[in-house]
């Protein structure tokens, strides 16, 4: 399963890609495991933990950017809003409900079992997709299945 997930994420990341990664990066503890899977990658990762990272966050903490053979790994806060183009995403392992100002939230986590969705909320979780998706391609599915952004107070459940 590991060269399947390396391989794809080789064909889709480039060297300079930034990657914001949504949690679950590795179920190991064991550090020469992390360091084996992290040299095999490319990019800038920047890991929101999730309920699987602890020993990514045991070894590496949060708030350094650590270099490995071809790819750099910083490890942010649980919630994390990320400024793109003219639109604010909120960023975390798990999904959120009720979120502030923000216009997408985009999360990991549900592995694409679809327990409910918030209008302009996407599981972007490595099950829904099977590689690495950009950040335009998330937008224009939020904005397409619903609709402009609006009023942010009139968020609805989708069925």
């Amino acid at each position: 399963m590991n060269e399947f997930l390396i391989s794809q994420w080789r064909q889709t990341v480039k060297p300079h890609d930034e990657v914001y990664f949504l949690g679950d990066f590795t179920l190991t503890r064991r550090k020469d495991l992390i360091d084996a899977i992290l040299n095999r990658l490319t990019g800038r990762i920047k890991l929101v933990s999730g309920n699987h990272d602890s020993g990514l966050l045991k070894y590496y903490g949060r708030g350094q950017i650590h270099n490995f053979a071809q790819c750099s790994l910083e490890i942010l806060s649980d919630l994390y809003r990320l400024k793109y183009n003219k639109n604010v995403y909120l960023l975390c392992h798990y999904p959120v409900l009720n979120w502030g100002f923000e216009d997408f939230m985009l999360h990991g986590h549900c592995h694409g079992k679809k327990q409910f969705l918030i209008s302009h909320s996407v599981d972007v979780g490595w099950d829904c997709h099977k590689k690495p998706i950009s950040i335009d391609e998330i937008t224009q599915f939020l904005v397409d299945r619903d609709g402009p952004i609006g009023d942010r107070r009139n968020r609805k459940i989708i069925q």
